[in-house]
């Protein structure tokens, strides 16, 4: 699997890469990429067409459909903007895009959505980051702050401050970390990983 950031030099890609403003992704997938011994390509775009946050993230769909005809995506966002997957299928119908089939892979965390734009058949993966849903909401902070305890048994505070600092102590990045880390605790802890293992099998 690979993770571009640019369309120059790659013939075709299979997904591109949905997400807010939020500062680890990219990190995140660079990690998982060499997870997966499979030709998958992910384009993860430098400058998004659209600056949004959230579930605002939809309406960059009909845009990169238009422009570059690729039909797949992954949708990132973190638990504080999520309520339920009903709210994902509305904005979605909003900007006409007509819903043919959805799964839950993984309740309340993995939508798998089928639909159809401008008579072009697309694929969603929602893929909400994040465990806690009423209070304190952190989305992809906790999943790291969990990855974190599960590999070196120490507990940070799910925010970007101390987990750069811890970080910066053990004298590694985040990408690395990924790298370094066994999928048995990257499944526990990254709900973009088993999306990406959910298609992985799928689709290979």
């Amino acid at each position: 699997m690979k993770i571009m950031e640019s369309l120059e030099d790659v013939d075709s890609i299979d997904f591109i890469v949905l997400t807010g403003d939020g500062i680890w992704e990219l990190r995140v997938l660079k990690g998982i990429q060499k997870k997966f011994q499979c030709t998958l390509i992910l384009f993860y775009p430098k400058l998004p067409l659209l600056r949004k946050t959230g579930k605002s993230v939809y309406k960059a769909i009909p845009v990169y459909i238009s422009k570059y005809g690729v039909t797949k995506f992954l949708v990132l966002y973190d638990n504080e903007h999520h309520k339920s997957f009903d709210e994902d299928l509305k904005i979605l119908k909003n900007l006409n895009i007509k819903i043919l089939k959805t799964e839950e892979l993984v309740e309340d965390r993995i939508l798998y959505i089928f639909g159809e734009f401008a008579s072009r058949k697309l694929e969603i993966y929602v893929i909400i980051q994040g465990f806690n849903r009423e209070k304190d909401c952190k989305g992809l902070n906790e999943e790291i702050s969990k990855l974190i305890y599960l590999k070196f048994n120490e507990k940070v505070e799910p925010n970007h401050g101390k987990i750069r600092n811890f970080l910066k102590r053990k004298e590694i990045n985040l990408t690395r970390l990924i790298e370094q880390t066994s999928v048995k605790y990257l499944e526990c802890s990254l709900t973009i990983y088993k999306a990406l293992k959910i298609i992985h099998d799928r689709e290979f």
